[in-house]
């Protein structure tokens, strides 16, 4: 995992945790000016309740997102190291093959050489 994912994917859940605190209390105080009665504190807790669901939701959709950027992460190098490694045969099969290739030119010139004679 690079350096980037560690950094802002905590930021940015931290982020939207704090704007979702905050927001809640601003459209209380939208509704408290529009309704001229108060809330009740159960209706206050409630809303509070929900504001920490939610948040745990976002933990753990984030907790989730950043399992799924490991495992990608893991397969993008387990991927990078098989493509070195075909590379690497490739090469081998190629030299291999060019080698071949001269032993039978230096046969056939061989053979070329002794029926001129």
């Amino acid at each position: 995992m690079n350096s980037f994912s560690k950094t802002v994917i905590p930021f940015a859940c931290a982020v939207c945790v704090v704007v979702g605190v905050l927001s809640l209390p601003m459209g209380s105080l939208a509704q408290e000016k529009v309704q001229p009665r108060q809330k009740s504190d159960r209706e206050r807790i409630a809303a509070l309740e929900a504001a920490v669901k939610a948040d745990t939701e976002q933990s753990k959709s984030a907790a989730a997102f950043q399992q799924r950027v490991t495992r990608l992460e893991q397969r993008n190098a387990q991927l990078e190291q098989k493509i070195q490694q075909y590379q690497q045969d490739l090469a081998n099969t190629h030299q291999r093959d060019i080698s071949n290739l001269n032993q039978q030119i230096m046969q056939l010139d061989q053979q070329v050489r002794t029926r001129r004679m």
